[in-house]
């Protein structure tokens, strides 16, 4: 069994986190104003998630003709601010699943712990920074599927069926968990079963529910 995690707003803040910092320094004005812009610019930003742009360049499109009140040196600083928070929970939820190892299937117990492989959509420039942050993330998992390094994101044709290739694995062997329903509806048309991130409390009635035995944090 594998799972496939998102990293953004599953296990780290990501853009959403951005969006309060602005929020909290300018008010709602600028913050409506943001996201605006951050829809007007949403295919410079899949491109620079796809790694076919750098940041500097995304910033020149996002920041042309606009007259925000904070710099780009700002935005930067609000991401990097956002990616050093983690979303809580989650990843003890994730240990505690690999340290417990049955999955109930059709009535029987089937042994093994689950391989778990963070597949995120971000940005060339971010990689090392995120790493340094959140060492424990990238100890801990199996393996990591960068966008940026594959030249695609979650929600391009074929990405999840080619991932499955890459893997060597079926569908039926593989749960994805993201907080996006686009993403979640591409790995539902490969055939993935996919979970909508919420929270790590909702995320771990899903996986009960599914069969997964997870271990208690009570003594």
């Amino acid at each position: 069994m594998i799972i496939l995690s998102d990293l953004s707003e599953v296990l780290i803040n990501g853009l959403s986190g951005t969006s309060v910092y602005v929020y909290q320094d300018y008010g709602r004005e600028v913050f409506t104003n943001y996201w605006q812009r951050i829809r007007e610019t949403e295919d410079s930003f899949e491109n620079l998630m796809r790694g076919k742009l750098t940041e500097e360049i995304y910033y020149k499109i996002f920041f042309a003709n606009n007259d925000f009140p904070f710099t780009e040196a700002q935005m930067r600083k609000y991401f990097s601010k956002s990616f050093q928070t983690s979303v809580p929970g989650t990843l003890d939820l994730y240990r505690r699943i690999v340290s417990c190892p049955k999955r109930l299937d059709g009535g029987e117990l089937q042994e093994g712990r689950p391989d778990i492989y963070i597949v995120s959509d971000h940005i060339t420039e971010r990689l090392g920074e995120i790493k340094g942050y959140h060492p424990e993330i990238f100890n801990f998992v199996k393996g990591v599927f960068w966008s940026c390094e594959l030249g695609r994101i979650k929600c391009d044709p074929h990405f999840f069926e080619d991932l499955l290739m890459t893997l060597g694995v079926d569908a039926d062997e593989v749960i994805f968990i993201d907080d996006s329903r686009d993403n979640i509806m591409a790995a539902k048309r490969a055939g993935i079963y996919g979970i909508q991130f919420m929270n790590a409390e909702q995320l771990n009635l899903d996986l009960f529910q599914l069969g997964f035995k997870i271990e208690s944090t009570k003594p």
